[in-house]
């Protein structure tokens, strides 16, 4: 039986990845115990915006995403950080994505009432383990909900499970390069149009 890809989606706070009726009860605590189960999974420092630490893209699919993630920060602020490990060893994935996105400081840190604030989404792709997650933070959350995001994974999908990532990735995180035009009201260049995700 072939096994299938494991899409998830943290659509909550991204710091708690907890279902709605657990969130308010997601201690400080507990986050911490997350970080601490993590940390025996290593993770290279970032070197950009794209960090393919499991060596499955090209140099074309590396190019192509760097520039579609550098259009939206210059556009909007938003951040979205594209990472690929090889496996997860034994780690949740949830939990992993957090940890990059808190290490690595996802997310545009602007003044108080600032739109973009806190706007960063988290791809993760561990091909070996079959899973991706997309995790997005507070700023984000309100213009990428589980709808959308659900859309976005099963675009990917098919191209991960035939094995061509950065055909995946390229799909996806143009998907989520849209969802930032219409929320900060500028126009891509660079995405992908077969990647539209409409609302």
């Amino acid at each position: 039986m072939r096994a299938t890809l494991v899409a998830g989606l943290c659509l909550t706070a991204f710091p708690a990845c907890a279902p709605a009726q657990e969130r308010s009860t997601t201690s400080s605590s507990v986050v911490a115990a997350a970080r601490a189960d993590t940390t025996t999974l290593a993770i290279p420092a970032p070197t950009g915006f794209v960090d393919d630490f499991a060596h499955v893209l090209s140099t074309d699919d590396i190019a192509a995403l760097d520039t579609l993630v550098r259009e939206v920060r210059a556009k909007s602020h938003g951040e979205i950080a594209i990472v690929t490990l090889p496996s997860l060893d034994g780690q949740p994935i949830r939990d992993v994505a957090m940890r990059i996105r808190n290490d690595w400081g996802v997310g545009y840190k602007g003044a108080p009432g600032d739109p973009a604030t806190n706007t960063g989404v988290v791809i993760l792709l561990a091909p070996n383990d079959r899973k991706v997650w997309i995790g997005t933070a507070d700023g984000a959350r309100a213009f990428l909900p589980d709808s959308n995001a659900t859309r976005i994974a099963r675009l990917m999908t098919p191209d991960f499970e035939a094995g061509h990532y950065g055909a995946g990735l390229r799909l996806g995180v143009a998907a989520v390069a849209r969802t930032f035009a219409r929320r900060f009201h500028f126009t891509l260049t660079t995405a992908d149009s077969t990647a539209s995700i409409t609302q």
